[in-house]
């Protein structure tokens, strides 16, 4: 079929699969179809159905469909226009886990909540403890709300750069340059106190 398809073509090629879905012919030019309009999700839903022709976008895209439809493995299966065998269907949720689940567990994942969490007790204990010197008036209050302040700047430094190590990895360009970017302000601003 020659692209732009019509509604009636289009139809055609999912009545085909209905009809076969061992068509691969048919699935091809409804996913070449989805992709060339930019239907990630529609172009994931039919490739699927061919190990290694849907693209991790399309994946994403599709999984997100599913989700939002709260559909199970044989819904998954209507849907996509799966052949009527286990193999197909283990092959499909292979391919949508291998891209939805993620499979690391490290470090930084595990440390990252916890350096933040640090950081915000960190900061309200030098909130509390520069108020209650303030208070009585204490001679050293400025001081130690100095200390208090690069010590929090610091965590906070470190919790940013963890961040967006963490960004970076998972592919948020944007994410991990602001991270980066608060990470750098934080030393910077942890330095000047420290003159």
């Amino acid at each position: 079929m020659e692209f732009p398809l019509s509604p009636q073509e289009v139809g055609a090629l999912k009545a085909r699969l209905a009809a076969d879905a061992r068509d691969e012919g048919a699935r091809r030019e409804l996913v070449a179809w989805y992709r060339r309009t930019q239907h990630l999700d529609q172009a994931g839903r039919y490739a699927i159905a061919v190990d290694g022709f849907a693209t991790e976008p399309e994946l994403r895209a599709y999984g997100a469909l599913l989700r939002g439809l709260r559909a199970d493995d044989r819904r998954m299966a209507v849907l996509s226009r799966l052949p009527d065998d286990a193999d197909s269907l283990m092959q499909a949720r292979k391919s949508l886990d291998d891209v939805l689940v993620p499979a690391r567990d490290d470090f930084i994942d595990a440390v990252a909540p916890v350096i933040w969490s640090i950081f915000t007790l960190a900061v309200l204990a030098a909130l509390v403890w520069t108020f209650v010197a303030a208070l009585l008036n204490g001679d050293g209050a400025h001081f130690w709300a100095r200390v208090l302040s690069v010590v929090c700047l610091g965590i906070l430094a470190l919790a940013c750069g963890i961040s967006s190590v963490d960004c970076a990895r998972d592919r948020s360009r944007v994410a991990a340059v602001v991270f980066g970017l608060l990470a750098a302000a934080a030393v910077a601003s942890a330095l000047l106190l420290l003159r």
